[in-house]
């Protein structure tokens, strides 16, 4: 019966879980009755059938030395795939603070880009600035020095300090490792 009550935690956690993922803002959580769930009947697995494995001998043959070699194992090298993208027009800007996500064994990055992608997630400012279809459009990023990278946006930011959440790639070539002003043309 224990499993029975986590059945709702799970479902519970797959409502919160999947929108983000899947970029979208969460939907409001409506709690669930235990009522609502049925029991589940589980079998136990048949019996084992016991094998029975004859002895036999292996005829003797002369044994030949054998040289060993030992050969250096190849060196692997993993770059991550880097999407470049083109420059859009530049008829509007807004300003605000860049962060970053998704670094290769640090933090967590979206469903569909590997590290290494230059994408990044709009927080709410930014989606507000460009309208309904801000997804998938391409913009560009400036930091406060004048470096300029493109980034394709295609995931949400909840925050509501920050602009824009980098890929850590584009942040780094931004020259970035925390938080840095930016402007972001589009």
């Amino acid at each position: 019966m224990k499993a029975l009550k986590t059945v709702p935690i799970l479902v519970l956690l797959l409502f919160m879980i999947i929108p983000t993922i899947s970029g979208q803002e969460p939907t409001k959580i409506i709690p669930v009755n235990d009522s609502l769930f049925i029991p589940v009947e589980t079998y136990a697995a048949p019996p084992s059938i016991p094998v029975i494995i004859e002895s036999f001998s292996a005829p003797k043959v002369a044994a030949k030395p054998i040289i060993k070699i030992k050969t250096p194992a190849p060196k692997v090298i993993v770059k991550p795939k880097v999407i470049a993208y083109t420059r859009p027009s530049t008829k509007h800007s807004v300003r605000g603070r860049a962060s970053w996500y998704c670094k290769a064994g640090v933090s967590v990055c979206h469903h569909s880009y590997p590290p290494g992608s230059m994408v990044a997630a709009a927080c709410g400012k930014l989606r507000a600035s460009i309208g309904t279809h801000w997804r998938g459009k391409v913009v560009t990023v400036t930091n406060a020095s004048g470096k300029t990278i493109s980034v394709k946006l295609v995931d949400w930011c909840g925050s509501t300090d920050k602009l824009i959440d980098l890929y850590w790639e584009p942040m780094r070539r931004l020259g970035g490792t925390g938080v840095l002003p930016v402007t972001v043309r589009w």
